[in-house]
This record gives C-alpha cells, sequence and structure tokens, in this order.
C-alpha cells in the first residue's frame, strides 16, 4: 500500500469517527507516535464500508470511495 493511500485513508478514516461523534484523540495519539506502523488498514477499509451501509448507501459506494481514496481523486 503507498504511502499517499495510507495517508488518505487515515485522514477519511478520522474523518468519519468525527462524524459518528467518536473521540478520536487515541487515533490522532497513535498517528503521532507510531505513524502507521501498527494501523490496521483491511479494519479501517471494513468499518468505511460499514459506515456507507449503516447511511443507507450501498457496497458499491463505499469501494467507489475506497478507489477514490487510492488514486487520490
Amino acid at each position: 500500500m503507498e504511502l499517499k493511500h495510507r495517508k488518505n485513508l487515515i485522514q477519511f478514516y478520522i474523518e468519519i469517527k468525527l462524524k459518528t461523534g467518536a473521540n478520536i484523540a487515541p487515533y490522532l495519539e497513535k498517528l503521532t507516535k507510531d505513524r502507521f506502523k501498527y494501523w490496521n488498514f483491511e479494519l479501517m477499509q471494513n468499518e468505511i464500508i460499514q459506515y456507507y451501509i449503516d447511511l443507507g448507501g450501498t457496497k458499491k459506494d463505499a469501494f467507489n470511495t475506497l478507489n477514490e481514496l487510492k488514486n487520490d481523486i
């Protein structure tokens, strides 16, 4: 996974956590301490997919967003 893709994925993941009212302090602390070393990107992608489904979207919408993050659009 490319560095830019990981950055985009983490940024979008934290944005989702903000929108859902979750405490983002642990994520920000983790980001400043270990950068990308211990992030579970597969879990993050699954949570992004679940977020879209919970909003009434489709898996296709979620995959389109994940592809945009990958392609840095």
